[in-house]
């Protein structure tokens, strides 16, 4: 339309259903008198997950009973490797720590003082003490007793 005061042209009210609405992913708009049926809605078709068992399933009878053997056997397997793991590295620390004072007590011997020689006697024997070696705990403490005397 011509605006008469202001001497430019001016676009003519559009009617709602002539709005195109923006798409992507390059589909063609189309104003609503052109489009006359609506957009079919397709339902999403999804596979159904299967729940992962957990302890509050198997506790409240969710499972059958070859679930719950095997829930709880992976369990008590679980276990029992972190158990071995845990006690298998204590035993390994502990060997070391033990290993290492000994050669330390060693080095002492050879170029230490008698009461650097009576310390680290002390420490293996503690080492000892700490691995549970109830045996090598009273042999290095009468080493650490001897170097007492002279």
């Amino acid at each position: 339309m011509l605006d008469k005061e202001q001497g430019d042209i001016t676009e003519a009210p559009m009617d709602p259903r002539d709005r195109k609405e923006p798409t992507f992913g390059g589909s063609i708009d189309l104003p609503h008198s052109v489009v006359t049926s609506t957009p079919k809605v397709v339902p999403k078709v999804s596979t159904p997950i299967a729940k992962p068992s957990s302890f509050r399933s198997a506790v409240n009878g969710n499972m059958n009973n070859a679930q719950q053997k095997r829930y709880f056997g992976g369990l008590i397997k679980t276990a029992i490797l972190w158990a071995a793991l845990y006690y298998g590295i204590t035993a390994w620390i502990n060997h070391s720590v033990v290993s290492d004072s000994i050669s330390e007590f060693k080095i002492t011997q050879q170029y230490g003082s008698k009461i650097e020689q009576q310390v680290h006697a002390g420490i293996v024997a503690a080492a000892m003490l700490q691995k549970g070696d109830a045996e090598g705990y009273r042999r290095w403490k009468a080493i650490e007793d001897s170097l007492k005397t002279r």
